[in-house]
């Protein structure tokens, strides 16, 4: 088994908000203000939901051709299958994305990856040990702010 992770390039460019809508991406913040996103910020506004049409597509078609499992989180697609389809699984999810979203640059090339240890969303699911962990790089993130530690103190701790 092995796992592939693909990301949509530029997600937020692939809304249309129309302006009706627009009072739905007001986010109250604190001394009774409000802030108005004028773009797609995916991870504290109502962004996500907004894309829940483009993932629901994308998720339906791959799971029809799928020879494995595959689900989406926002614009964040990712799958499982036996190593001999891997290959296929990847190029099929990108024909189906560029065929929704456009060709050319509607994929992450650089997001994209395939392996058994996969760093995916914040999360390292390994499937050699059939662990899911929090990720080194959001495990130091979180220490930062837990402990207000300073980074020279933050490399002792991780060696």
């Amino acid at each position: 088994m092995t796992m592939w992770i693909m990301d949509i390039a530029s997600a937020n460019s692939h809304l249309g908000i129309p302006p009706r809508s627009a009072h739905l991406f007001v986010q109250e913040i604190v001394g009774n203000k409000v802030f108005v996103h004028s773009g797609g910020v995916f991870g504290g506004s109502v962004i996500p939901a907004a894309f829940q049409p483009v993932t629901r597509a994308v998720v339906h078609e791959v799971r029809k051709k799928s020879r494995g499992a595959a689900d989406m989180y926002v614009d964040d697609l990712h799958g499982c299958c036996r190593l001999k389809d891997m290959q296929r699984e990847v190029e099929m999810a990108r024909v189906i994305i560029e065929d929704l979203l456009g060709e050319g640059k509607a994929v992450n090339d650089e997001k994209t990856k395939t392996g058994q240890v996969i760093v995916f969303i914040g999360w390292e699911f390994n499937l050699l040990t059939q662990k899911v962990l929090l990720a080194r790089k959001k495990l130091m993130k979180a220490m930062l702010c837990v402990f207000s530690v300073d980074l020279e103190e933050l490399v002792t701790l991780k060696e």
